[in-house]
């Protein structure tokens, strides 16, 4: 059946992102999903959909960018779609996670990813408006990765229980 937002665990979200590596592993040194959540949440205007703008990954995998968005992935998108609801509906997230603005805080860290650990990056030909993090990436370990994560989401949504 589907998933419910009964089955939705932060627990499991950051145990999934913290061991998942950004742009299918092709990072100059290990870099998650979690940690890269974790900077989108503090660009984006709404923190509680910049941490969890990624949490699907968590259930149905991820595929990198121009892979998603071709019109043969239709059924992936949609199932990403539900599980997306799943979520919102259980952490109370109103509205569409990827508004823009968290879209835009998403692209924000992507290129500031994209700048400094993707060292063997082409020009992907679009970004040059959009500004960049003012700090440097420091890849954290998948341990690090998931008590940052769970610390973040602690900040935001104080009454859930970790």
């Amino acid at each position: 059946g589907n998933i419910k937002s009964s089955d939705i665990d932060i627990e499991d979200i950051a145990w999934s992102l913290s061991n998942l590596c950004r742009y299918n592993g092709h990072c100059d040194h290990f870099y998650s999903v979690a940690q890269h959540s974790v900077y989108v949440s503090y660009i984006a205007k709404d923190p509680k959909k910049g941490l969890l703008h990624d949490a699907t990954e968590c259930y149905v995998g991820d595929l990198v960018r121009p892979i998603k968005q071709r019109p043969e992935m239709v059924v992936y998108n949609e199932l990403e779609e539900i599980v997306m609801k799943a979520i919102s509906e259980r952490f109370g997230i109103e509205g569409e996670m990827m508004d823009d603005e968290t879209k835009l805080a998403d692209n924000i860290v992507l290129l500031s990813e994209k700048d400094q650990i993707l060292s063997n990056s082409p020009d992907w030909g679009w970004g040059e408006d959009i500004p960049r993090m003012s700090f440097e990436i420091h890849p954290e370990t998948p341990e690090e990765a998931r008590k940052s994560f769970l610390h973040r989401f602690g900040q935001l949504f104080p009454d859930e229980k970790i």
